[in-house]
């Protein structure tokens, strides 16, 4: 995507594994984060922002997200109906947040020189 005629300015990787091949490829191609293009992760991991740049990142509510699970399952279980007796439709959400650190800036068109 980086060889573009047209590049992207900006990439959302869907996990943690994406984002490192992600900033790896970067790298290894000499584009710059985030002067020219802005990486965004999901699902925020421990040393996020401890890399070089920090990562901006959306962060799930992992442990409450386990929490919910079990207890979903829990219920279930104690309904004595089984997966095939479950309720459709339930439905829980539960807000993420987004954690702006170095890795992103507002997009640098025409990186050359300036016309007017």
């Amino acid at each position: 995507m980086m060889r573009l005629g047209e590049p992207p300015t900006a990439i959302l990787s869907c996990n943690n594994k994406m984002t490192l091949g992600l900033m790896r490829a970067l790298y290894e191609l000499y584009v710059a984060c985030p002067e020219r293009v802005s990486v965004v992760g999901f699902d925020d991991f421990d040393w996020a922002a401890n890399f070089s740049p920090r990562l901006t990142t959306v962060a799930q509510p992992a442990l409450e997200m386990g929490r919910q699970a079990v207890l979903m399952l829990l219920a279930q279980i104690g309904s004595g109906k089984g997966a095939a007796g479950a309720e459709q439709g339930q439905k829980v959400i539960l807000k993420a947040e987004f954690r702006v650190r170095d890795s992103t800036a507002p997009p640098h068109f025409g990186l050359g020189k300036i016309s007017m």
